[in-house]
């Protein structure tokens, strides 16, 4: 099916019809489990800073997600997109009670441990707020915009932990309504399992990001709501809707970005760029050209904005230099390696092994850090947030092992029928692309930026037939199996 013709299906399941609910009737029972997450929530978070602010953003976070989720259900016409309020309700209880009370004692311990990015991130954003937002007061830091997002809501919510959770988990919400309605256009069947996209929300590395002050987490909302606003404009099936909406929302999106985390607004205009070649018959030129010319000079411009606010003065060039190809001596040794490393036989010394090593560099992003994970599980039942930590990544790791030849089955499809599938199949690949060619070391933590748009590959990969399904399965296990293989010869200094 060529890329010009959306399908168009109506609704086999709409959801007035179906459920015959209003949205007050069908809000009760998710108001009253959130009411217990917050009654839990205040046996703990009343000693809290701002704990009476931060409660009232619970509750606007709440009001907010289950409209959200009620009108995404009416919109693409499934009653079932309502079970998502309980994900986003089994999200927050999460990230906010559970999770969210061992950061906050890590926060609260007075170690060297407290030296990683997201506890500094935490101290400084909290500064950057009491401080009045003044760019001189700002630390050294490539990216200051972390600094004044997060430093936004500690002055309006309540300079805590929870505040940070709350707001993380809205973004990724965000995300996840955007990613439905993309995907609901792009499969033409509906089926009572469509709704399971929404489980992105718990994969646990999202789940690990949002409960910290983290650039990542802010990282992969912004990057993922600007190609999904693109892609929701371009999989519509009213061709004479105008553009400018969306653009009005990309342009603050992009911006944030810019100085969120100066190099995933690459991959993200990379994205955008592919997604109007893709869909042009179906975007205004003219439109599409200012887009464009606007997202690439923000682009050029970013470096400055960025030093503006606080950050480093940084070029493409430099950044390139330093983290992702030959990258300085200095860099690399303080990092802790082990003899004949991996991660340091995979450091590209130029740009050609940055583009041959990055087929292999993706895969062990999906995989690290198993199969060593070094998880101390006595500490896992005293609650000790480092060694969760790994556990949830370990975790992930695991899940994108197993799901990941759903993506391989959707991209074999999307490249044979170049279809509408693309919309989130494309980004998909520039986007993980970007983050295994765009740093020297594998780092799991930067595999989150890709995580919604490989979530959508991957259900995409359910309209894939069975023969297509397990021809992945195997090409993927021979991968997996040679690179065992290889790494193990490696090790033993038998290559």
């Amino acid at each position: 099916m060529s890329s010009n013709r959306m399908e168009t299906h109506a609704p086999s399941r709409p959801i007035v019809a179906q459920s015959n609910r209003t949205f007050w009737r069908f809000a009760c029972v998710p108001f009253l489990l959130s009411a217990v997450i917050a009654a839990v929530w205040s046996l703990e978070g009343r000693r809290e800073n701002g704990y009476g602010t931060t409660l009232l953003m619970f509750a606007i976070v709440v009001m907010s997600a289950l409209g959200m989720i009620y009108r995404t259900a009416k919109t693409v016409g499934d009653a079932n997109v309502l079970k998502i309020c309980y994900v986003f309700l089994a999200k927050l209880l999460l990230v906010f009670v559970v999770f969210g009370g061992m950061w906050s004692t890590q926060l609260r311990m007075n170690t060297d441990v407290l030296k990683a990015d997201q506890e500094r991130y935490y101290d400084e954003a909290g500064q950057l707020a009491r401080r009045g937002f003044d760019p001189l007061t700002i630390p050294n830091i490539n990216y200051p915009g972390v600094l004044y997002v997060y430093g936004a809501v500690f002055a309006l919510f309540g300079e805590n932990a929870y505040a940070a959770a709350l707001f993380n988990a809205f973004m990724i919400l965000i995300v996840t309504i955007l990613l439905i309605r993309v995907a609901y256009r792009i499969k033409p069947d509906r089926d009572s399992r469509d709704w399971t996209i929404g489980l992105v929300m718990l994969v646990p590395d999202v789940i690990l990001c949002d409960v910290m002050t983290s650039r990542d987490a802010l990282a992969m909302s912004l990057l993922s709501i600007a190609v999904l606003l693109v892609a929701a404009h371009a999989t519509r099936n009213d061709t004479a809707r105008s553009l400018i909406p969306a653009a009005l929302l990309l342009a603050p999106v992009l911006l944030a970005l810019a100085v969120v985390r100066m190099t995933a607004l690459i991959p993200a205009v990379a994205s955008i760029i592919v997604l109007f070649l893709i869909f042009r018959s179906r975007v205004n030129l003219w439109a599409m050209a200012i887009v464009v010319v606007a997202a690439i000079g923000l682009l050029i411009v970013a470096p400055v904005l960025s030093a503006r606010l606080g950050g480093y003065h940084m070029t493409y060039a430099k950044l390139i230099s330093l983290t992702a190809i030959n990258p300085d001596q200095k860099f690399i040794d303080g990092f802790t390696w082990t003899k004949r490393s991996i991660g340091r036989l995979l450091i590209a010394r130029s740009a050609v092994q940055a583009v041959l090593l990055a087929v292999p560099r993706t895969i062990a992003y999906l995989i690290v850090p198993l199969p060593k994970i070094g998880v101390d599980w006595k500490a896992i039942a005293r609650g000790e947030w480092g060694n969760w930590q790994r556990l949830l990544t370990a975790m992930s790791s695991l899940l994108y092992v197993a799901l990941f030849p759903f993506a391989l089955a959707s991209l074999r499809n999307a490249a044979a029928k170049r279809d509408s599938s693309l919309a989130l199949i494309a980004p998909f690949w520039i986007t993980i692309f970007a983050v295994a060619s765009g740093t020297a070391i594998l780092h799991e933590r930067y595999r989150v930026m890709a995580v919604p748009l490989m979530c959508g590959s991957i259900w995409l990969g359910r309209m894939a037939s069975r023969r297509q399904l397990l021809q992945a399965y195997a090409v993927w296990a021979a991968c997996l199996c040679i690179g065992t293989v290889a790494v193990a010869l490696y090790k033993n200094s038998l290559l």
